[in-house]
């Protein structure tokens, strides 16, 4: 999702700079331009939490990968 998130956010800055420069004295052009800008604001605030997320599961992981599994004998018996 993050990958996709970064290439939406790529795509959507380079059609809102074509439509800006396209909205010279049309209403319209300035409406969809304005609106895409706003979007293009949201994909960059999805990404940053998309970012945050994965960030904090590699430290986890991380943290979590020398340690070895709590042993408790009723849980392993019932794994038999």
């Amino acid at each position: 999702d993050l990958i996709y998130c970064g290439i939406y956010i790529i795509l959507y800055i380079i059609a809102d700079i074509v439509i800006a420069a396209q909205a010279c004295g049309k209403d319209n052009n300035k409406a969809g331009s304005a609106f895409g800008f706003f979007a293009t604001g949201c994909f960059v605030a999805i990404g940053v939490f998309l970012f945050l997320t994965w960030k904090r599961a590699r430290q986890e992981a991380g943290a979590n990968a020398g340690k070895s599994p709590d042993y408790n004998p009723e849980r392993n018996m019932e794994q038999y």
